[in-house]
């Protein structure tokens, strides 16, 4: 694909008397992949209608892919296509990316609970309570389980769950333009990222704290072999947190700590929102290199004080 890629196409429609041009249409492409009922991968795109084909192609290679060939037949791949009217597509810009540099999982603990403690003080009347409950919360997600959520936790300022469908909140209707997505991988290279995990999962979290009313969202995956999560937060980053679980836990989840409780009516909305409402990220932000615990603390903390000019959906 090039830069044009996601550049309106004009089609030409001859009458006798008139010329009209009409954009080409968006189409949200979404795949998931289960074996034996348990689901093994997933993923979506946003694309132009000419570029329909190929996406299909790639997500349904994916999906393949996760299933060894001696059990392929036990794999089952859904693919949707949804289409996005123009009008409807909400452009946006990922958030800057910062790192901690962790060589264990009690040094990423001891971040993670000095962030949530200073970033609480302004939703939370009891940090300390509340920093315990959401670690609490985090524990009870490395749990291996039979059912695992498909979507996240909500969990209110003071770390208490708020009841959410029995699937979770899910994220949904995300893509990248081709060219944002070429520059964000040479980034992510020469900062010593690789993968297609980490693209995905800041444009998820970049969509999910643009919501008015989340915080932050803390993510651990539920593959035994990636240990590497993050905590995504309104006006400060995305942070990459190695070791945050031991290696060959299937244990992981999402949390969205919210600033407030909602109503009824706002927690619809909000569902609704991450669910159904198409973003399409056309520009990224800085990637940092790692930082130690203390120098990521401080950094943190200034960008709360002062937070960094960024383009949000809406």
């Amino acid at each position: 694909m090039t830069e044009s890629d996601f550049s309106p196409k004009r089609n030409h429609i001859h009458s006798e008397s008139s010329k009209e041009e009409l954009p080409e249409r968006f189409f949200n492409i979404r795949m998931r992949a289960s074996l034996n009922g348990k689901h093994c991968s997933g993923g979506e795109e946003i694309l132009l209608e000419r570029n329909l084909e190929e996406g299909i192609s790639r997500l349904f290679k994916r999906g393949l892919g996760s299933a060894p060939h001696h059990l392929k037949n036990d794999l089952t791949i859904s693919i949707r296509v949804d289409g996005v009217a123009p009008e409807h597509l909400q452009r946006s810009q990922l958030l800057p990316v910062r790192q901690l540099h962790s060589e264990s999982e009690e040094t990423t603990r001891s971040f993670i609970r000095s962030f949530l403690l200073f970033s609480l003080g302004k939703i939370s009347v009891d940090q300390e309570k509340s920093t315990q409950k959401i670690l609490d919360c985090i524990d009870s997600l490395l749990k291996p389980t039979a059912n695992p959520l498909w979507g996240a936790i909500l969990l209110s300022p003071s770390g208490e769950k708020i009841p959410v469908p029995e699937e979770g909140v899910r994220t949904t209707h995300i893509g990248m333009e081709w060219k944002t997505k070429e520059e964000l991988e040479a980034s992510a290279e020469s900062n010593g990222i690789s993968g297609r995990r980490f693209p995905e999962a800041l444009m998820l979290a970049s969509k999910v704290v643009a919501q008015p009313l989340i915080h932050l969202e803390l993510c651990i995956s539920d593959d035994p072999t990636y240990t590497t999560g993050y905590i995504a937060a309104k006006d400060i980053a995305y942070i990459r947190l190695p070791h945050m679980k031991k290696a060959g836990m299937t244990g992981g989840g999402r949390i969205y700590l919210l600033n407030r409780i909602p109503d009824d009516d706002e927690l619809t909305a909000l569902i609704a929102g991450l669910k159904e409402t198409s973003v399409l990220f056309d520009k990224m932000s800085p990637i940092s290199p790692p930082q130690h615990l203390e120098d990521l603390l401080f950094t943190c903390k200034q960008e709360l004080e002062c937070p960094p000019i960024h383009s949000n959906p809406g």
